[in-house]
């Protein structure tokens, strides 16, 4: 039992109180000291109690914690408790003190001594009595002590899959010495190490090398084994398959290589300043430095990546960038993707066969399986199986998505499925929600363009043919006039349109109809009756064609008519502005007195008249 130092060690979370009991005294509490799990904790994180011996803690420490209070008597010559004076009165408790000084100083070297590592019973060892033995430096030497994180980067990278289960064959006698591995549908042995092996021939355990000797292909008897015997073989070596390196190899450190590693007769890996390749066979770029990881067999050895370019590729899957000599910063993943790609750069392959087209065509994205190009395209993106280009001339800016979709062209899109080499969307375009959707450019719809129920939206009319009709606004009179002899001048009537044109260049066509009635005097006169449309205050505009009129007899005989007016008139605007159409009357008499009236509409028939404005592209 220690004499200076209590240890604990705590099963649930709890402040104490924790015993120091066990410690043979102390000059004085500020030679007490508490450790958790090994760090010295402050002295303001618990209290301690010099009647009862224990140690509170403020908080609970957590389970499973070791709590060590500890005695560290003062071991300097300014530390001494008692410092004895000449001619001093000499005091039972300083001569006590002095000597416990003394004897604690003792104990605490005793009980640091009885924790320090000891030799073993016999003086050949150190013991350590199970206990982890930390801050450890790592060895220099073979004969250090290695530690865990020695070991471990020691062994990093072995596969204890690699390892094999104990082999077995048999075989029976046929009066010769030598008997294949491989008879009787049995394999090859994992080592050839006799003293591995367990061989008996009849019963008889085999001496190994005196009676038998392995080979990599039989087992080889020093005499011939009678007809009918039975030879039973088993191999309990453990075997592990690790790389075979060829005569090639340069190690310079134990984990560095400085060229072209070998891997059985199947691969290479090559290791340069900056680049890794992993091909199958000898096909391997030539160049180093480049940044670049090849993955599968590519790099052609008669066209190989330009050595100090910084190409920074990336190729993986077999033939993939198989051509690449100066291009840079291209990423092919799929079997044959950028196969042919040369000297281009900036391309995105991923697909068996992506981009293999493509030879000094760069900016493309292929996403797909047999994605189709031409060999000089560029800034093209082609995403689905089979997608991309049916044309046979170079395009670029094009878009294909969709299986078996087909660009066919510069600067086309193509959504779905089809072999077509025309400008199309194919599916539905449908808006949903409020907004305008527009189109920038020719668009031919295989399909519907569709607006949601309660979305706002228009198509502009630049992208419609001329002559299409864009709005339609139609207006009523309110009320009949009638003028009579009012001379040159025009009467507004209350048929009246606004209309808001969403071109400059639109053409507004105007369509007027309603019942006109005719009224005359006797007399010898000319009479003249007259119907116009005015656009905004000042712009009269006459009617393009009409049902005229009809003519009043210009002889004292006094008539009345009502006809069914239509008139037309094709405006020229230019304006976007609201604009105005009002219809105007007119009545005039050549001789005083003779009186010629209108009335439109009809003041006898109770009808109204319409005017219809029609915004044509």
């Amino acid at each position: 039992m220690a004499n200076s130092y209590q240890l604990h060690t705590t099963t649930t979370a709890t402040t104490g109180p924790f015993s120091f009991a066990q410690i043979d005294g102390y000059l004085s509490v500020s030679h007490l000291s508490v450790l958790v799990n090994g760090s010295v904790v402050s002295g303001s994180t618990y209290t301690i109690n010099s009647t009862t011996k224990e140690v509170t803690f403020n908080s609970a420490i957590g389970a499973g914690s070791t709590v060590r209070i500890v005695r560290t008597t003062p071991k300097t010559v300014s530390g001494r408790f008692v410092d004895f004076q000449n001619a001093a009165v000499l005091t039972a408790d300083d001569l006590d003190n002095s000597a416990l000084q003394n004897l604690y100083i003792s104990q605490e070297a005793e009980d640091a001594g009885s924790s320090a590592l000891q030799p073993s019973s016999d003086g050949l060892a150190w013991d350590a009595k199970n206990k982890r033995i930390i801050n450890v430096a790592s060895p220099t030497a073979n004969s250090d002590a290695a530690t865990k994180n020695y070991v471990d980067s020691a062994i990093q990278g072995i596969d204890v899959g690699m390892f094999s289960n104990p082999q077995a064959w048999e075989f029976t006698g046929n009066g010769t010495n030598s008997y294949l591995w491989t008879s009787n549908g049995q394999g090859l042995p994992s080592s050839t190490e006799a003293k591995t092996f367990i061989i008996e021939v009849g019963g008889v355990i085999q001496h190994p090398v005196t009676n038998y000797t392995i080979t990599p292909t039989a087992l080889v008897f020093t005499g011939n084994v009678s007809n009918g015997v039975t030879i039973r073989a088993r191999n309990f070596g453990i075997a592990a398959t690790l790389p075979q390196w060829d005569s090639t190899t340069t190690f310079t450190q134990p984990t560095t290589f400085s060229s072209t590693v070998n891997i059985g007769n199947s691969g290479q890996i090559q290791f340069g300043s900056s680049r890794l390749s992993i091909r199958q066979g000898s096909d391997n770029p030539a160049g180093s430095t480049d940044g670049s990881l090849y993955i599968g067999n590519g790099g052609s050895s008669a066209s190989s990546p330009t050595a100090g370019s910084f190409n920074n590729n990336t190729a993986v899957g077999l033939g993939s960038g198989y051509s690449i000599t100066s291009g840079r910063l291209n990423t092919a993943v799929g079997a044959n993707a950028l196969a042919n790609l040369t000297t281009a750069s900036n391309n995105v392959a991923v697909g068996n066969d992506a981009g293999k087209g493509l030879t000094t065509g760069y900016q493309n994205v292929h996403i797909g399986n047999g994605i189709a190009s031409n060999s000089g395209s560029f800034s093209n993106t082609y995403v689905g199986h089979q997608a991309g280009s049916v044309g046979a001339t170079l395009e670029y800016n094009a878009i294909a998505i969709g299986a078996f979709a087909a660009s066919g062209g510069t600067n086309t899109t193509v959504i779905g499925n089809t072999q077509t080499a025309s400008s199309k969307l194919f599916g539905n375009l449908i808006t949903t929600g409020t907004g305008t959707s527009t189109i920038g450019g020719a668009l031919e719809v295989a399909g519907n363009i569709t607006l949601k129920a309660g979305a706002t939206g228009s198509i502009s009319g630049s992208l419609l043919p001329t002559g299409s009709i864009l709005q339609i606004v139609s207006a009523q009179s309110t009320a009949g006039i009638t003028t009579s002899n009012n001379g040159a001048s025009f009467l507004d009537t209350t048929l009246i349109g606004n209309i808001t044109p969403t071109k400059a260049s639109s053409k507004i066509f105007i369509i007027v109809n309603g019942p006109v009635s005719l009224t005359r005097d006797s007399g010898n006169a000319t009479h003249k009756a007259s119907l116009r449309v005015l656009r905004g205050v000042n712009t009269a505009v006459t009617f393009d064609s009409c049902i005229s009129l009809p003519a009043l007899a210009a002889t004292g005989v006094s008539g009345y008519t009502t006809h069914q007016f239509c008139g037309i008139h094709l405006d020229s605007p230019a304006t976007t502005s609201q604009l105005t159409y009002t219809v105007q009357l007119s009545a005039t008499s050549s001789v005083t007195g003779n009186a010629c009236t209108i009335a439109f509409p009809s003041s006898s028939s109770g009808q109204r008249s319409v005017m219809y404005l029609i915004e044509i592209a």
